[in-house]
């Protein structure tokens, strides 16, 4: 098939999009003849080690899409990556126009606890946008890709008359974690410093209300995430709560930092309140490193089922209950590992690169 990616990424290395995007794109040139059009510009080196890839600057959208180089200026299908981009939706219209399908990805951009990421104006603001411009734009879709059925579900019905589920996919790890500590539990988060987003402050109070059993335990968590967004105010946060010594706060880690910093350490904390799909979870799945995550994970019942991890609900009390539970059961991190690398190698790229294949060529078909 003739597929057209076309995404607005931008530079910011802690976005799951910045990976999963010219990951799954990768993996997809196996089955089908595709080309990545990233719309604002942004071009990084990582990006061009996928042959698709091509940063707006190199092609003509004067005519889309029959500027483009062939085979492309007819593509069978095209998938808008990422939502609320006005560019997009006026692609769109010149594809409808043209006769030509599009499939929208928006990665939790749809979910209700994504409108409630803002104050009270930019909300208003977001729920007129997509009234007049956007609803529009997805109701005319051909279908609607969510990562998790929970996305699905967070997202509301009234969206696309269709929907199919597939997730963010992971590659299988050159090494994977063989010994843990019992004695000095290492937690370990590596993501976006959004307060809201992430949970941060559900997590910094936890570990107030349980920072005894936690040192008494050696239980510490190191919380890599850029300085920018909300950076400072949760180091202050962490400080006022008298936890910084068992709540650190440090930059980003990526590539081979954050391999080492996943490898060693002895559970994998995520407090979200909303996710798609998180990119930073299912690698540190693959990597046998047991999680500990909130339902805002959209992996709750992945994680329970497998017993790769511990599971809570969105609550200070929830995280508060997990933590205490994960002090308990330290003896099971092995055991949880295990099962957690198995659960990861059901997300592998090559065989979801299959399954959407044959999943957008039956959509192509009706």
């Amino acid at each position: 098939m003739k597929i057209l990616y076309v995404s607005n990424i931008g530079p910011d290395k802690a976005a799951g999009m910045y990976w999963s995007i010219p990951a799954s794109v990768a993996a997809q040139q196996q089955y089908d003849d595709c080309l990545w059009v990233n719309l604002n510009g942004c071009d990084q080196p990582s990006w061009r080690s996928v042959s698709a890839f091509k940063s707006i600057n190199e092609v003509d959208l004067s005519d889309f899409p029959s500027a483009l180089p062939v085979p492309f200026s007819h593509p069978e299908v095209v998938i808008f990556e990422g939502f609320y981009n006005f560019q997009q939706v006026k692609l769109s219209k010149e594809l409808r126009h043209k006769g030509i399908p599009y499939i929208i990805i928006p990665r939790g951009s749809l979910t209700n606890q994504a409108f409630s990421n803002h104050n009270v104006l930019n909300n208003i603001k977001k729920r007129i946008a997509c009234l007049i411009w956007f609803r529009p734009y997805t109701r005319k879709a051909r279908t609607i890709q969510f990562l998790t059925e929970q996305e699905y579900m967070d997202s509301g019905k009234g969206w696309c008359h269709n929907h199919f589920i597939l997730p963010n996919g992971v590659s299988t790890p050159s090494q994977l974690k063989k010994e843990f500590s019992v004695n000095a539990i290492k937690g370990v988060f590596v993501g976006r410093p959004s307060m809201l987003h992430k949970g941060i402050d559900l997590l910094a109070e936890a570990c107030r209300i349980v920072q005894n059993e936690m040192r008494e335990s050696r239980f510490t968590i190191t919380c890599h995430m850029p300085q920018k967004e909300d950076y400072e105010t949760i180091v202050d946060m962490v400080s006022g709560k008298g936890v910084s010594d068992i709540l650190k706060i440090k930059d980003g880690v990526f590539g081979v930092e954050k391999q080492q910093a996943l490898l060693s350490a002895d559970v994998f904390i995520m407090s979200s309140r909303f996710e798609g799909h998180p990119m930073a979870l299912i690698e540190a799945l693959s990597y046998g490193l047991p999680v500990a995550v909130t339902e805002g994970s959209n992996m709750r019942k992945e994680i329970f089922d497998s017993n790769a991890g511990w599971v809570c609900d969105t609550t200070v009390d929830g995280v508060v209950s997990m933590l205490k539970t994960i002090i308990a059961e330290r003896e099971e991190f092995m055991v949880k590992g295990y099962n957690a690398h198995n659960l990861a190698m059901k997300y592998d790229w090559n065989n979801l690169a299959k399954r959407f294949h044959k999943e957008v060529e039956m959509i192509v078909k009706k």
